[in-house]
């Protein structure tokens, strides 16, 4: 099984409610040094000629061959075989960076502890039958899971 986030730009609003729910998921304080894994920027381009603001989400997408994966000598990242996610556990993780500067989605992260965070995909919402939060509140299908 391979699951993994897929987002079409031109859907985004720029609502970061996919950013504020991934947040209320993981217990996200970041005035206490908590890191966001999903990160909503609002970007401004043009459409036919007309200025226009659009939304860019950012995380992990548990890419189909993960560089993270690939590049991490501690072998804390795999593949979860029951949800497809892109797991870690970092317990051996020795803060090289590695991982961070494989992955081209800029979606690992570093804790307090000075290892390796990223995106779980809510694997535990999925392994019960549910979305995972940011795709769950997702007014114009923009992010799903696929």
């Amino acid at each position: 099984m391979h699951t993994r986030f897929k987002f079409t730009p031109e859907k985004c609003s720029a609502c970061y409610a996919c950013q504020i729910a991934c947040m209320d998921q993981n217990d996200t304080d970041i005035e206490n040094g908590g890191v966001p894994l999903r990160y909503v920027y609002t970007l401004e381009g043009e459409d036919c000629g007309s200025p226009r603001v659009y939304g860019q989400t950012s995380g992990c997408l548990h890419c189909e061959s993960p560089a993270c994966i690939i590049a991490c000598p501690s072998e804390c990242l795999y593949r979860d075989e029951e949800t497809g996610m892109v797991l870690f556990n970092n317990a051996d993780c020795v803060a090289c960076g590695s991982c961070f500067a494989a992955c081209p989605h800029d979606a690992v992260f570093f804790g307090a502890d000075g290892k390796m965070i990223k995106c779980d995909g809510c694997a535990e919402r999925v392994r019960s039958g549910m979305e995972p939060a940011c795709t769950r509140v997702c007014p114009t299908g923009a992010l799903i899971l696929d």
